[in-house]
């Protein structure tokens, strides 16, 4: 499924879910923990996922600072090869300042 991923805190996953999917024509692709789902339109791709002390997208910081809806999201880019862009990346980043 290629396109953006836009991961984003909420409080309450089972609400949201309903919410994207009746009012803004979003599909369940996945719901695996009751603090994660996966909703897809189109190229989008929603991550929704509810702040707690375990793994993921709602996990504390190593200072302890908790998520919080409308502050915490993330969107995550698809690459063929992780391992090559990765290695690419200093090099580009080098090449810009130049």
């Amino acid at each position: 499924m290629p396109g953006v991923s836009v991961r984003y805190i909420v409080e309450d996953v089972d609400e949201s879910i309903a919410f994207y999917t009746a009012r803004l024509g979003f599909e369940e692709v996945m719901h695996p923990a009751p603090s994660f789902a996966m909703l897809s339109r189109g190229d989008l791709r929603l991550l929704l996922s509810k702040p707690s002390g375990a793994g993921g997208g709602g996990q504390a910081m190593p200072d302890g600072t908790r998520p919080e809806p409308g502050g915490w999201n993330r969107f995550s880019l698809e690459v063929d090869d992780l391992t090559s862009r990765v290695e690419e990346l200093p090099a580009s980043a080098s090449a810009t300042r130049s």
